[in-house]
């Protein structure tokens, strides 16, 4: 890391986990969404279906490539738990491993 990467780095290590946002909304995304480390109810199944899914022969390497960590689908969850949209619209690689995880956190 070059010495400009790390003076960004320092100016914004203060705002990291929320510290210094002023609005309620943005504040509690970060808080309670973003930063949540706790186990939400539906992620030991979701992390067992993708381990399966992943062992499926008819899956190329390429496709593997293109999915999202367990980390971003995680995050994912977390944000369509926390709003609960109406509408969910997912593009992905066509395997399915995202959308499971957006269905898991909105059940209708």
């Amino acid at each position: 890391m070059g010495i400009k990467q790390c003076l960004i780095w320092l100016k914004r290590f203060r705002y990291r986990e929320g510290y210094g946002v002023h609005s309620p909304f943005a504040y509690n995304l970060i808080t309670q969404v973003i930063y949540e480390k706790l186990p939400y109810y539906a992620y030991k199944e979701l992390d067992r279906a993708r381990r399966e899914l992943l062992k499926n022969p008819k899956i190329n390497k390429s496709r593997k490539k293109a999915l999202l960590s367990t980390k971003v689908n995680q995050l994912l969850f977390r944000l369509v738990n926390r709003t609960q949209p109406e509408t969910i619209l997912e593009i992905g690689t066509s395997v399915g491993l995202s959308a499971m995880y957006l269905s898991a956190a909105k059940k209708n």
